[in-house]
């Protein structure tokens, strides 16, 4: 029972990656006993599996195909425009400014062919002194709280309409690596010039990569993390973006399988890198309801009544809610009517196999 109780703490509880480590490496090494007698046994031999399949895809396969696949030193070609959106939250001035400077040296590193814009817009109620940006740092008030997708959205109607290629939306409390954009773009156009189907593109998460699984050959991946992600344009104009009925969490997830189903890719890119240090993040318990509020609905939407109900017991488990009737109506919101093999509600709100 213990063991039990221990595995149902380390899969319900929003622990970062550094905390889930030490507790396997524990686990692992002073109850060997207590692995095998709980399901982290089942996870962690599914976990070795794919470690194992995807150092064969790496054998199997010519470094000089990885390269091309990735783009590795091609030139970007013709003249694109870019627009990078951020959608802020009461965040800190020098936070921000420290990303600015980050897309500056970015955008420093693109070819004269390349134009790019940067488009800020607040959902915040504490005063921002928009003065302390560059002025070609374009800021926006939302006037009241939009949400993460639909802030996004707001801002790439905008960028597509006027005729941007590609839209970057980035995560305000991370920064881009000098070279993240033109890597991007790099994949990007090597996906086009192989008549490949277009992307959506994830930049690599450091200090702590994200956990889930992506083809080490392909670079194809479950789902892309809204935290640094490249639209283009067919794929906005097919998806039109984020579920604004999401407000915040798993709305990533929701885009990236409809984007699948639509008959396009997503995948990530790891020459592009982007800083998103979160360990320190903690448990914040409105976080933690906000993800299962945002699980419960995508369940509903991708009809999984399993999952939904999974997250109902965890909300009242936690004294979220006292009774599903305090929860949010889910009748009248769309539902995907054939979800096909797309979403993954197997591995808990990780959405996908992860690699540790």
């Amino acid at each position: 029972m213990t063991g039990h109780f221990l595995f149902s703490l380390y899969r319900k509880l929003p622990l970062s990656l550094a905390t889930r480590q030490r507790i396997r490496d524990f686990v692992l090494t002073r109850c060997p006993m207590l692995v095998r007698l709980t399901p982290l046994h089942r996870e962690l031999t599914a976990q070795e599996q794919i470690r194992i399949h995807a150092e064969a895809i790496l054998n199997d396969t010519d470094p000089a195909l990885i390269e091309s696949t990735l783009g590795v030193g091609k030139a970007i070609v013709g003249r694109l425009r870019v627009m990078i959106g951020i959608v802020l939250y009461n965040n800190g001035a020098d936070e921000v400014v420290e990303l600015v400077r980050s897309i500056q040296r970015a955008i420093a590193a693109m070819p004269d062919s390349v134009t790019v814009e940067t488009q800020l817009i607040d959902n915040g109620t504490a005063p921002f002194a928009s003065s302390v940006l560059p002025p070609e740092a374009r800021y926006e008030r939302s006037g009241a709280n939009l949400g993460f997708g639909k802030g996004h959205n707001r801002l790439m109607r905008r960028a597509f309409e006027s005729g941007v290629d590609f839209y970057l939306g980035v995560n305000p409390d991370g920064r881009l690596h000098p070279d993240c954009l033109v890597n991007l773009l790099r994949m990007a156009q090597a996906e086009a010039a192989d008549n490949g189907t277009e992307s959506l593109l994830e930049a690599i998460q450091f200090p702590e990569e994200h956990p889930k699984w992506y083809d080490p050959r392909t670079f194809d991946t479950p789902w892309v993390s809204g935290a640094c992600f490249l639209m283009p344009r067919r794929i906005f104009q097919a998806t039109h973006g984020f579920d604004e009925n999401m407000f915040l969490y798993c709305e990533d997830v929701d885009l990236s399988w409809r984007v699948r189903l639509a008959g396009f890719r997503t995948r990530i890119c790891p020459p592009a890198i982007f800083l998103h240090d979160v360990s320190d993040r903690g448990h914040e318990p409105w976080r933690f309801k906000e993800m299962l509020l945002a699980g419960r609905y995508l369940a509903q939407k991708w009809g999984n009544p399993a999952f939904r109900d999974h997250a109902e017991k965890l909300l009242l488990s936690h004294k979220m809610v006292t009774s599903v009737a305090e929860l949010p109506p889910l009748d009248g919101f769309p539902v995907i009517e054939r979800p096909g093999n797309v979403p993954d509600f197997e591995h808990a709100f990780s959405f996908a196999s992860t690699r540790w």
